[in-house]
């Protein structure tokens, strides 16, 4: 029995039974939210608002208020896919073209053991010359610039070709640091995780939805109540999701879950290759998280052009409980088991001991987060789609880029590009190949 604590008030000593009794009624809530968990739509996404704007407006019997925001819902759906389309395909043409007219080739390994050159893997340069020191390390464009100028002194004084070519040295194009290079790809897969999980959720929601149910209700209690102002006709009803016809969920999972996990692996294999196309280290950090803003463009339009009602009623959403058909909450279906006399002992059972612990696998597995293990998967996953693509393996272990070619246009074709295909090339003579270097 513990020592009484001396000198301390009637409510200092309450405090730690009060502690013990707050952690028994919120342990289980917490499990819930990371075992067990609940179906919900993005709130504040226009992904949500065109699923919830839909069927709220079929449970009203399509009237005028909620079919147009419906349809304003669906046009706001529509733009964001554009949006991100278009944005796709511009940073595909920027690889896939205008890269091939600049003469700059895929960076691959160019530079990757520059500590250890000369004499190691990786040390040729794309100019065919080794990383003999740093000193020789350029971005493309200054390598480029480089070359031009000995060049142009070669063409203007072939009779000093070798006097130019021993004293004008362009040094070589390669990348500053590996690590930097693949913690910053996994930086990038980090910040796409959360809406491949909410597109996921998004699609559990929709299939496990059962096909009866009502969005919008009110309490019985409140449907004689007077409603004197604005604010008294809308404060009873209950936005929740509940029940989605067979029709309406195919509508859902190939107009909303489809294009937004397409668009997702458009992102992420356009933005490996851009991260791993790049060479400096303040860029590769400063992109890192500026190409996830790709994916943020469906929150940015509802925040900027969504109505306040339809932000309203996404804000007031109540997400679904899969074991009732009515919008019971998260807290109601908690409560429910929390609610009896022996939930202290109910506490010190499931929390306390050993057994405790080795049994409850689903709150261990939650100790190193999921979305990590994604992260770590998709980052090596990219990183090796990107070699067998844009790389070709040397009889040393290390990688350079495929043979180069010029496009025959620069002609926009938005679906190669939005999945990194490369366009028609001109004629068989490489514009760069490692054989000639």
């Amino acid at each position: 029995e513990a020592a009484p604590m001396v000198g301390l008030s009637d409510d200092v000593k309450d405090q730690e039974p009060r502690a013990r009794i707050a952690a028994a009624r919120s342990a289980s809530a917490m499990r819930f939210m990371d075992v067990q968990g609940d179906y919900r739509l993005e709130k504040d996404s226009v992904y949500g608002a065109a699923v919830a704007m839909l069927q709220i407006a079929r449970c009203s019997g399509w009237s005028k208020t909620y079919t147009l925001l419906a349809v304003k819902s669906l046009l706001l759906h529509v733009l964001n896919i554009s949006t991100q389309v278009f944005l796709l395909s511009m940073l595909g043409e920027e690889m896939r073209v205008w890269n091939s007219f600049a003469g700059k080739m895929n960076l691959c390994d160019f530079g990757k053991n520059l500590d250890s050159c000369p004499g190691s893997p990786n040390c040729l340069g794309p100019g065919g010359t080794d990383f003999d020191n740093p000193g020789r390390l350029y971005s493309f464009d200054a390598w480029v610039t480089r070359n031009f100028v000995r060049d142009s002194l070669l063409a203007m004084f072939p009779d000093k070709r070798d006097a130019i070519m021993e004293s004008v040295d362009p040094g070589e194009y390669g990348m500053e640091n590996y690590s930097c290079r693949m913690f910053c790809l996994f930086l990038f897969m980090m910040s796409t995780m959360r809406d491949l999980s909410r597109t996921w959720e998004t699609f559990t929601l929709i299939v496990r939805v059962p096909e009866a149910g009502e969005w919008i209700q009110i309490d019985a209690d409140q449907v004689n109540r007077p409603w004197t102002d604005v604010s008294g006709r809308v404060d009873p009803v209950r936005y929740c999701i509940a029940g989605m016809p067979l029709h309406f969920k195919l509508f859902n999972i190939f107009f909303v879950v489809a294009p937004k996990a397409l668009l997702w692996f458009c992102c992420v294999k356009a933005g490996t290759k851009f991260l791993m196309e790049t060479s400096a280290i303040t860029d590769l950090i400063m992109n890192s998280m500026a190409l996830a803003f790709i994916l943020s463009i469906d929150e940015m339009i509802l925040q900027v052009l969504g109505s306040n009602s339809m932000k309203y009623i996404m804000g007031k959403l109540e997400d679904f409980c899969e074991n009732s058909v009515s919008c019971e909450t998260v807290s109601d279906s908690v409560s429910s088991v929390l609610d009896n006399e022996n939930f202290i002992e109910n506490f010190e059972a499931s929390e306390f001991g050993w057994r405790a612990w080795l049994t409850d696998w689903k709150m261990l597995a939650q100790v190193v987060p999921p979305r990590l293990i994604m992260s770590v998967l998709a980052t090596f996953v990219g990183a090796q789609f990107y070699y067998y693509e844009e790389c070709e393996p040397l009889d040393d272990g290390s990688f350079t880029s495929q043979d180069m070619f010029l496009p025959k246009n620069t002609k926009f074709r938005w679906l190669p590009f939005l999945f990194g295909v490369s366009p028609p090339t001109e004629g068989n003579t490489p514009l760069w190949s490692h054989q000639e270097t």
